[in-house]
């Protein structure tokens, strides 16, 4: 009976880790870069995963110099929510130079959590040229808006004839606007 119990034990985690694979990288991307280049929207209390894939370089100008980037490492991915987590699809978090990879953001934002955060791709670039190996690092930043709760009012909001719009572009980088509508004509 023991020797069932830990058969059945060991086949129950082996399910479990092979379930966890997060994501499959994307082959057909060519161009590198991350993609989307801004996560969907969040709502609070509602579970939330998201798969980004990022295409690495194979080279790249260092200090004016061509080099080979041998391999990159991502060193952390942050800003999310504090109930959030990812996952990369390489444990070891290391991939070639030229590799597709991917990586899967989950989690349910709490009540409270409700904003504009900035999701942060950390990496370390070893790059090769004729000089020697040198690291580089490298952060990538994407928006991510966490929603209210769904018995909040959202976009567009519309109190007594006032309605003001989602803004727009959003996200946005140095400035948005908000379309604003009162009943009647005055100054606001």
């Amino acid at each position: 009976m023991k020797i069932n119990l830990l058969l059945l034990a060991v086949v129950l985690f082996a399910a479990g880790r092979a379930s966890a694979q997060v994501c499959t990288p994307d082959p057909n991307i060519k161009s590198p870069g991350i993609s989307p280049e801004s996560l969907p929207d969040a709502t609070v209390e509602v579970s939330y995963s998201e798969v980004i894939q990022f295409k690495l370089p194979k080279d790249t100008a260092f200090s004016g110099i061509q080099a080979t980037i041998d391999s990159v490492k991502i060193d952390s991915v942050y800003g999310f929510p504090k109930s959030f987590t990812y996952q990369l699809n390489l444990p070891s978090k290391k991939y070639p130079g030229g590799a597709n990879g991917c990586a899967t953001i989950s989690g349910t934002p709490l009540p409270g959590s409700a904003r504009l955060y900035f999701v942060k791709v950390a990496a370390t670039a070893t790059l090769r040229t004729g000089f020697g190996t040198f690291p580089s690092p490298y952060i990538d930043s994407l928006p991510m808006l966490v929603l209210a709760g769904t018995n909040s009012i959202q976009p567009p909001y519309n109190l007594a004839g006032h309605t003001l719009s989602q803004n727009k572009p959003n996200p946005f980088t140095s400035s948005t606007t908000f379309d604003y509508f009162t009943p009647e004509g005055g100054k606001v």
